[in-house]
């Protein structure tokens, strides 16, 4: 049996080598200085690496964006990130947008789901992109917006009809934009908005809930 404080020991020599991996990744982008290794060390203490690196980029250069490559798509609106700042790949749900929901245990998914999945995946997987974190999760994924270039990912999925403007969840300055985005799709009827009466994700979810609840 191990003794307390082997356990602490075993705890401390983790972070340590956790710090020096990311110590060496970071070092790639900024100075990293004595302080910034003790700022890295107390962060690291509580064991959570994303939150860990969301607070150092900011600590930086007051923003919270890094940068990964897109390694799986799931769906018209969540992928994988790989990221050298990060100890193992993280799902990442884009911010401000939903997409048609795909078929799953034997339910039938939305029109355009398998579409909307095929544009992201062609869009994004094995690119490198810039992760906006914003801060938020969702199911265990971090709530991002990709950068593909100087391409607004999540953006341009409402541009092309792909996923709807996720308004309960917005707030400027994307609100506005993102909005604005999905009035043209409409306008130019492009993919979902080609539908006669297309059925909003969360609506469709609502529905499904509520049938799921009586049955």
């Amino acid at each position: 049996m191990k003794s307390k404080g082997n356990k602490g020991k075993n705890g401390k020599l983790r972070g340590l080598k956790f710090t020096l991996i990311l110590i060496v990744a970071l070092g790639l982008y900024f100075s990293i200085s004595s302080a910034d290794y003790n700022f890295l060390n107390k962060l690291n203490e509580t064991g959570d690496y994303i939150t860990a690196i969301k607070r150092f980029m900011k600590h930086k250069t007051n923003e919270t964006s890094l940068p990964g490559k897109v390694i799986k798509v799931m769906d018209g609106d969540t992928v994988v990130i790989f990221s050298h700042f990060s100890t193992k790949p993280f799902k990442c749900r884009l911010y401000g947008i939903d997409s048609p929901e795909v078929g799953k245990n034997r339910v039938i998914g939305q029109k355009y789901a398998n579409m909307a999945y095929e544009e992201l995946k062609g869009m994004l997987l094995s690119y490198d992109v810039s992760v906006t974190l914003t801060g938020e999760k969702t199911y265990d994924r971090q709530v991002c917006i990709l950068k593909k270039g100087n391409m607004d990912v999540n953006l341009e999925m409402i541009k092309r009809g792909y996923a709807w403007a996720y308004v309960h969840y917005l707030d400027e300055p994307y609100k506005s934009i993102y909005i604005g985005a999905q009035d043209k799709a409409k306008s130019e009827k492009l993919g979902i908005w080609s539908l006669s009466s297309p059925e909003a994700p969360w609506d469709f979810r609502k529905r499904l809930h509520d049938t799921t609840s009586k049955g």
